[in-house]
């Protein structure tokens, strides 16, 4: 192997999202680092993925999506969920969003009203949440897939370091990955 490229961290990317795997590549391929990409659905998929990737070289870092499948069962997709409960949770994300537009338009109100405001925003985050969170288990994605992942790689490489990444992790989710 070239001592060149050799001395260049070796980073492998792993998300089962091809867009962020090619995403990725165009930002951090090139001379500054060795990029290895994996694209996997599963995090039991992954690993055999990463091997036959790696070869015999030990990378330098991992980066992980947190949010994984956990298991091999197909996501349910999008399906309409009308009970009363899901019709109250859309009901108030929705106060809550009015309620904070209405407040940032008004500058008047913004000034006599800080704790109000501080009310809503607390309420648009928490509802804001919990509608991210049902989603995700909707389309079967979960931060126990991806800590999933790193069990298994930390049991193959164990000197790699791990850095998790997510659009969608909450406080919750990042306290678990740690």
């Amino acid at each position: 192997m070239d001592r060149r490229m050799k001395m260049r961290p070796h980073v492998v990317f792993v998300d089962d999202d091809e867009t962020e795997l090619a995403t990725f590549r165009r930002l951090y391929e090139g001379d500054r680092f060795q990029v290895t990409t994996v694209s996997a659905q599963f995090p039991r998929s992954a690993l055999p993925a990463i091997e036959q990737a790696l070869g015999p070289e030990v990378p330098d870092l991992f980066l992980l999506d947190l949010f994984f499948p956990v298991t091999t069962d197909q996501p349910t997709g999008f399906t309409s969920d009308n009970s009363p409960e899901a019709r109250a949770h859309l009901a108030r994300v929705m106060t809550a969003t009015h309620e904070l537009e209405a407040v940032f338009i008004d500058d008047e109100l913004l000034k006599r009203s800080g704790k109000e405001l501080l009310r809503a925003e607390s309420d648009l985050v928490f509802w804001s949440q919990k509608m991210l969170r049902h989603w995700c288990d909707v389309l079967g994605q979960s931060p126990s897939g991806g800590i999933a992942l790193m069990n298994l790689l930390r049991a193959k490489f164990r000197e790699v370091p791990i850095v998790f990444y997510s659009r969608k992790a909450t406080v919750a989710d990042v306290e678990l990955a740690s």
